[in-house]
């Protein structure tokens, strides 16, 4: 996964303003360890 994944993501959750998202990478041999990264919104870091 590059940066460029991430942000289109981050910009996704800011527009529809939800509080978490998960990028899932299918290439790879251990989705659980190595094909996933949880994303969380800044609005939603800030009430926490």
């Amino acid at each position: 996964m590059t940066d460029i994944h991430s942000v289109q993501l981050l910009n996704y959750m800011n527009l529809l303003k939800v509080p978490k998202g998960i990028l899932l990478n299918f290439n790879v041999i251990n989705l659980y360890h190595e094909g996933q990264e949880t994303l969380i919104n800044k609005y939603f870091e800030m009430l926490m």
